[in-house]
């Protein structure tokens, strides 16, 4: 341990002191924050998608106010776990809010860089339709980008909270990359085996003549990619959170 992550540790016992039970951290309760946040995220964008013809230009506010309710959402529910563990646990909302924020502000940057790299991407190359096999890139290299500046900003902010409690914090930021990073690829893979699915069913023609079929399907399709996103950066979020406050709580009674 550095002599600065002791005398930080010293300095917040007195404080600690009021976890006396050093319970261990709950990841479930962490992880189904995760998906219920990102169940709900996802069905509304969803459902700005749906009517996105109809919102014309303005669907870009609903959205940025969806992202603000999803930021304050999970961060103010992992302050309520984590506030029983560390003190200064209001640090994290702050971090968590301020690391989003920077996000959303070049999501737009990266987004036109992924939508002019679709330029190239010649009409006979994918297997699918022209418009779809963009679409589906467009999906899959804008969310791994996505997924790269939150894990890089937004983990890398949150890191500045738990370094002073444990040296093993410096994984934070790689976890959570490496989870969101995970998290789009299985969900490109569902995406591309439901797409088969459709097409091979002829499922398709139903979905464009029924409006109802197609909402309903989008809907669904958001519940299950928005409970796997949760499930996999909150599984993976809180088990390394629990590893790291593992090495707290120690050397915290080590301290007593």
């Amino acid at each position: 341990m550095t002599e600065g992550v002791r005398s930080g540790r010293r300095e917040l016992y007195g404080s600690y002191a009021r976890h006396r039970d050093l319970e261990t951290f709950p990841v479930a309760t962490w992880m189904i924050i995760s998906v219920a946040v990102a169940i709900v995220s996802a069905v509304a964008n969803a459902l700005i998608a749906i009517n996105i013809q109809r919102l014309g230009p303005s669907a870009s506010f609903p959205i940025l106010v969806i992202s603000l309710i999803f930021i304050g959402l999970l961060s103010g529910g992992q302050w309520l776990v984590l506030r029983r563990f560390i003190d200064r646990a209001w640090q994290w909302p702050l971090a968590t809010v301020a690391g989003w924020l920077v996000t959303l502000a070049f999501s737009g940057y990266v987004l036109s860089l992924v939508d002019r790299s679709i330029q190239p991407l010649g009409g006979g190359q994918s297997p699918f339709p022209v418009s779809a096999g963009r679409a589906l890139y467009f999906n899959v290299v804008s969310n791994l980008a996505l997924a790269l500046v939150v894990g890089l900003v937004v983990g890398g902010a949150q890191w500045l909270v738990l370094r002073r409690y444990a040296t093993r914090a410096r994984w934070w930021a790689p976890a959570i990359l490496v989870a969101g990073l995970f998290a789009v690829f299985v969900n490109g893979a569902i995406d591309g085996v439901l797409y088969t699915v459709l097409v091979y069913f002829d499922a398709n023609s139903i979905l464009d003549a029924s409006p109802e079929s197609a909402t309903v399907y989008r809907i669904a399709f958001a519940i299950l990619t928005g409970a796997v996103s949760g499930a996999i950066s909150g599984g993976v979020g809180g088990l390394v959170l629990a590893w790291i406050l593992r090495e707290y709580r120690r050397d915290v009674q080590g301290l007593r």
